[in-house]
């Protein structure tokens, strides 16, 4: 079960590794010179690229660039790559790389950073919103606004699956 614990472990574990590298007033071309990190694999099959293994980790991932393309919103900042990683367009049309059916509905309110009222929603709809708002709440306030940028550059480059 995919739980709190889980986001925990990922939200520091990218943090504290991203921090080892980070100098203040560095500038975002530095960040070419960090350390890379290795999530672990995910085990893709057939022409759709069912995740076979790793559907936690790239949920998790996913939800992460989500919360920080709404932080990025927030300050009136930008990051197209984080788009990129979170939708794909196929024959024309966006959709989420997380496309599940029932998860849609929620998928759109936290992109969009909105509330998402999870009464009536199966499991895995309330869960994925749970560990959404757990991001919220876990992510370490070291990492602050004239830094996103850096760690998204950081994330988007440095770190592997």
């Amino acid at each position: 079960m995919w739980q709190r614990k889980h986001i925990e472990e990922l939200v520091d574990d990218l943090t504290t590794e991203f921090l080892e590298y980070y100098q203040h007033g560095d500038a975002r071309p530095a960040v070419a010179d960090y350390g890379a990190y290795f999530m672990g694999s995910i085990v893709l099959a057939g022409r759709e690229n069912a995740i076979i293994d790793g559907q936690q980790r790239f949920s998790s991932l996913t939800l992460l660039l989500m919360y920080l393309n709404n932080r990025l919103k927030a300050i009136g900042q930008s990051y197209n790559m984080i788009e990129t990683m979170i939708f794909s367009e196929s024959f024309g049309t966006k959709s989420f790389n997380i496309n599940v059916d029932d998860r849609q509905e929620c998928m759109e309110a936290i992109f969009n950073n909105k509330e998402y009222d999870t009464t009536g929603a199966g499991e895995s709809v309330r869960n994925l919103y749970g560990r959404y708002l757990d991001i919220q709440d876990v992510f370490p306030p070291d990492i602050s606004d004239n830094m996103l940028l850096h760690f998204c550059d950081w994330l988007a480059e440095k770190v592997f699956l």
